[in-house]
């Protein structure tokens, strides 16, 4: 469940309200790859994140709300004309963190709400995809889709994972969870740490 700061209840309570967005991409090594905002200027929030404005921001995907876990993607969009992120692409997008957040505007200042508390997360995953999508028409475009993943997304999985003693000894060859996958109908006792089998019955 979401709480809301005091900042924001007040905020959400008015018939007319600003918002825009935040987009951060770190790597494993929760080094900032990308930091933006949909805000007309630059924009720190309480943490020390700098956002830097631009027109980079074409379209994200609205929060969204389900009742059960499914495979719905993520999906944002940035005008990349001069293939400014094409390094970032090409060195591998796929697996690092991507945020998104909603900031707000006090109407009384104009000046967007800093402290992270008033801020909410609209999408905080995995990017499994990333690529150019070339518009070649006379006023053509250059688009960057970035797809972030679903909770039962596989990030580019291209090979099944076998529940055979085999497959799962090449991964860890003291790991015995499917050693006894493969038996046959006989009955069998299993005991932590070690295993006890009981042959069938003679007639």
């Amino acid at each position: 469940m979401i709480t809301l700061s005091e900042n924001l209840a007040a905020a959400l309570a008015l018939d007319c309200i600003e918002s825009f967005y935040m987009v951060k991409i770190v790597n494993k090594a929760s080094r900032v790859l990308l930091a933006i905002t949909s805000f007309y200027t630059d924009f720190t929030l309480s943490d020390g994140q700098l956002y830097r404005s631009n027109a980079y921001i074409l379209s994200i995907d609205p929060p969204q709300l389900n009742s059960s876990v499914d495979r719905e993607q993520y999906k944002i969009a940035l005008n990349d004309p001069s293939f400014s992120f094409r390094g970032e692409v090409d060195a591998g997008l796929v697996g690092k963190i991507i945020e998104v957040r909603l900031g707000f505007v006090d109407t009384s200042t104009d000046i967007p709400y800093s402290d992270i508390s008033d801020t909410i997360i609209a999408y905080k995953g995995k990017i499994d995809s990333a690529s150019y999508i070339l518009d070649t028409k006379d006023l053509g475009s250059n688009t960057l889709e970035i797809i972030g993943a679903s909770p039962m997304n596989s990030l580019d999985q291209t090979n099944g994972i076998y529940s055979s003693r085999e497959f799962i000894r090449a991964w860890h060859a003291t790991d015995s969870c499917c050693d006894q996958i493969t038996l046959g109908t006989a009955s069998m006792i299993m005991m932590w740490g070690k295993d006890l089998f009981i042959s069938p019955k003679k007639k």
